[in-house]
């Protein structure tokens, strides 16, 4: 079960305030507890903390659900959740004391690094919908850019990309893929003015990681593989594969 709390804007815009989760397989935190179809359960449990002031003219919404992918990998089987009527209740925490604008200090920080950019960060978030196999993907494409620290002369350029598929009929094709790729070098030599300290002198170095997960009603199936080079030639190679028993998912 996934419980969102949001704040409701006079013009209909909603704003998450908090959210909360629950396996109600392991609703007692000890040992799972598979549900019986059609018996009525209590339960609680708390959202996560959060500090929100609710501006006068707003109203709060409570969402119930019983998935969040992908946050939240789906369960085998598509439940449905009915409630008992007049049984709900939600209790939240009041702050009765003097009301402060800003009640933290201006943040503390190291001196920024000196950097150059070759490559601005672009992350993106979207979702694809299949309408031929009905499948729905939430992709991130997380471009952390490409830079140079001036001072050692270190480059650096990081992308990830993430994929994370599901029907909403069939929990055994959810699957997920995450692709790394990380590339770091030096073209020379370089003095750091700050530590008068000379770095290495050139290499480069580049990583790739992909990882994918799918299941079945009984397993997670995780596959793994990672490659390295080192001034394009390649000096490491490996792949890793195990499947986990479903035991309250």
């Amino acid at each position: 079960m996934i419980v969102r709390l949001s704040d409701v804007q006079p013009d209909g815009q909603v704003a998450r305030i908090t959210y909360g989760a629950l396996n109600l397989i392991v609703r007692d935190h000890d040992r799972p507890q598979r549900l019986v179809p059609g018996e009525p359960l209590q339960i609680t449990f708390e959202l996560d903390m959060i500090g929100y002031q609710i501006p006068a003219g707003h109203r709060l919404r409570v969402a119930l659900a019983s998935s969040s992918f992908p946050m939240l990998w789906p369960a085998a089987r598509r439940s449905a959740l009915t409630l008992l009527p007049g049984l709900q209740t939600l209790e939240l925490p009041i702050f009765e004391g003097q009301a402060i604008a800003n009640p933290f200090a201006a943040p503390e920080s190291a001196p920024p690094a000196n950097i150059s950019e070759q490559r601005v960060a672009q992350p993106s978030r979207s979702v694809m919908e299949d309408v031929a196999s009905g499948e729905i993907t939430t992709i991130v494409e997380d471009d952390m850019g490409a830079m140079t620290f001036d001072d050692t002369g270190l480059r650096v350029e990081q992308r990830c990309t993430e994929r994370y598929t599901a029907h909403p009929d069939e929990a055994d094709r959810t699957r997920a893929e995450i692709v790394w790729h990380y590339h770091a070098g030096r073209d020379q030599s370089a003095h750091d003015s700050a530590r008068d300290e000379t770095t290495p002198g050139q290499f480069d170095v580049r990583v790739e990681s992909h990882y994918r997960m799918r299941c079945d009603a009984e397993h997670f199936h995780l596959e793994a593989e990672q490659i390295a080079w080192e001034d394009g030639e390649e000096v490491h190679r490996r792949d890793w594969q195990c499947s986990v028993p479903r035991t309250a998912v």
